[in-house]
């Protein structure tokens, strides 16, 4: 396995018929260069894919604002950045 995305989403939100308010996380991990430096340009390319494809709006929830946070080598040859987005999700039509 080279490069992989690994999307989070919150595990709990309680119903409470509204719009509730939480965050996304997409953390992007790419594999080390044989010196184990960080190949950013590849970190580069995976984070502006992801980027471009916000914001994400459906009926049911919007992902908005996207940031990059910086998270550093994983000890296992990859390096990996972390991405964090507004999530809001649509509960009002749940009672139907």
């Amino acid at each position: 396995m080279n490069d992989f995305i690994v999307v989070s989403l919150p595990v709990l939100i309680d119903d409470q018929n509204a719009f509730q308010r939480t965050t996304l996380r997409i953390e992007i991990f790419v594999k080390n260069r044989a010196s184990g430096v960080a190949y950013t340009k590849k970190l580069q390319e995976l984070l502006n894919a992801t980027i471009r494809k916000f914001p994400i709006v459906t009926k049911r929830f919007s992902a908005t604002a996207p940031r990059l946070l910086l998270k550093g080598a994983d000890g296992l040859g990859f390096t990996a950045w972390n991405v964090q987005a507004k999530l809001i999700i649509n509960t009002t039509d749940s009672y139907k």
